[in-house]
């Protein structure tokens, strides 16, 4: 009969299509656990599951830690209404992030955005600088940040950070060198200028968006 022929068409059809999603998922499954590690059969076909759980694990932290830093800051009150293109970019950069510590961060960005007293600034591209950033650029930003004043400099030198300040001319090492790049990249930073015209990072200043940021994520 025409309709138990359509039906089984429309059954192998849906056949089809589970068989190319399973194949799909055990493909996705492979991939992942190349890249992640773990066994295949622990990610294939459930792949999309575990990393909802894993976010959502995530967003569970940054709700306590939220609540942590409101209650040791002692605010009091509601939370401010913050604008979704603000808050849904962190929230989703923030349950994948595994740094406890740089998770932190978020948090931090989150309370100072819902302060209605605050006095810090909590802007959409913070989000985007702490996503670009690793634990030592945001530790490099922490000590620029308290430097002391070196007139002579033009700035802060840069030759022994992290570890402590110098008012001797110094090169950093490789490691830092690269990290302060990437935060005159973001924009956190300037280098200093040279007589050839180009620039250095031996010297470097903390711009008002770098103040800002720190303010905002960083400083406690």
């Amino acid at each position: 009969m025409p309709e138990i022929e359509e039906t089984a068409k429309a059954t192998q059809e849906v056949a089809k299509t589970t068989g190319k999603a399973i194949d799909a998922g055990r493909e996705l499954g492979g991939f992942f656990a190349r890249i992640f590690g773990g066994p295949l059969d622990q990610l294939a076909g459930i792949v999309e599951d575990q990393l909802t759980a894993y976010r959502r694990t995530r967003q569970l932290r940054l709700a306590k830690r939220y609540d942590e830093i409101r209650k040791e800051l002692e605010l009091k009150g509601e939370p401010k209404i913050i604008d979704l293109k603000f808050g849904l970019p962190l929230i989703a950069a923030a349950s994948i992030e595994q740094d406890d510590d740089f998770q932190d961060l978020y948090a931090r960005l989150l309370v100072n955005a819902t302060n209605p007293d605050s006095k810090v600034s909590a802007r959409r591209a913070f989000v985007s600088i702490l996503q670009e950033l690793g634990p030592l650029e945001v530790q490099l930003l922490d000590r620029i940040y308290f430097a002391p004043k070196d007139p002579d400099a033009g700035g802060v030198r840069t030759g022994k950070l992290p570890a402590e300040y110098s008012s001797e001319p110094g090169v950093p090492s490789s490691e830092v060198e690269l990290a302060l790049w990437n935060l005159v990249r973001v924009g956190c930073i300037e280098p200093a200028g040279t007589w050839g015209g180009g620039s250095t990072v031996s010297v470097v200043t903390l711009n008002a968006l770098g103040t800002a940021f720190v303010e905002a994520a960083i400083r406690r």
